[in-house]
């Protein structure tokens, strides 16, 4: 008991503390939120074939099936277009209203605002990253070295559009099989600036609150 007397001891060890609290809070925000190599959903279509499934999962599967027949050929125009930088204005007609609020239609229409840049052709197909009966997330790779995410959701009266687009290029860890940018899959959230600055603010008050306790202590 008499190493824990000393008053210096005290404040060394509520200040290893404090850094440990910090460095936990910080790897669970880093794995709780989504990254670009993060896991995605598969498409359920693609293990159909190795498990038994539910009727009610049969349907599932089915209505993931027609999702995605119906979204990939908008997919792979949608791509092809941003790529080619051409047929923009058409490109632009699928995303959703919300999604639009984000872009200028004249600047997109003249190139200077698009979510797709510094490719050399286009893809020729993208990849299913995910499906559902309303929902299809597509990865298309292009040269040199990007990764493109779009996801297309089914909106009632527009029909099939573009909800999310995200660019992000590959790695040694990350590919077309794995890109998974926050808020692409289902379930999952962006990381937005609000969450960072309560993740700052969580910072400051366990500093605080340290502070007046080693202050307490030196006394």
């Amino acid at each position: 008991m008499a190493y824990w007397s000393s008053p210096r001891r005290r404040r060394r060890l509520l200040w290893l503390g404090a850094a440990f609290l910090a460095v936990l809070g910080f790897l669970a925000v880093d794995a709780l939120l989504p990254s670009r190599g993060g896991p995605v959903r598969v498409s359920p279509t693609e293990t159909a074939g190795t498990l038994a499934f539910s009727r009610s999962n049969a349907a599932e599967i089915a209505a993931a099936a027609r999702a995605e027949a119906a979204a990939r050929p908008l997919a792979n125009q949608f791509v092809d277009d941003l790529a080619g930088h051409r047929h923009l204005d058409r490109a632009f007609g699928l995303l959703t209203p919300k999604l639009r609020e984000h872009y200028s239609q004249q600047d997109w229409a003249s190139g200077r605002d698009l979510p797709l840049s510094g490719v050399q052709s286009s893809t020729g197909g993208a990849t299913v990253a995910f499906s559902g009966r309303s929902t299809v997330g597509f990865v298309a790779s292009l040269p040199p070295n990007v990764l493109f995410a779009v996801r297309f959701d089914k909106l009632p009266v527009l029909g099939w559009r573009v909800a999310y687009v995200s660019e992000g290029h590959g790695s040694s860890r990350i590919s077309e099989s794995n890109f998974s940018p926050a808020g692409f899959a289902p379930g999952s959230h962006a990381n937005t600036l609000g969450t960072w600055l309560i993740l700052l603010g969580g910072f400051a008050a366990l500093v605080a609150v340290v502070a007046l306790l080693d202050r307490r202590l030196s006394k």
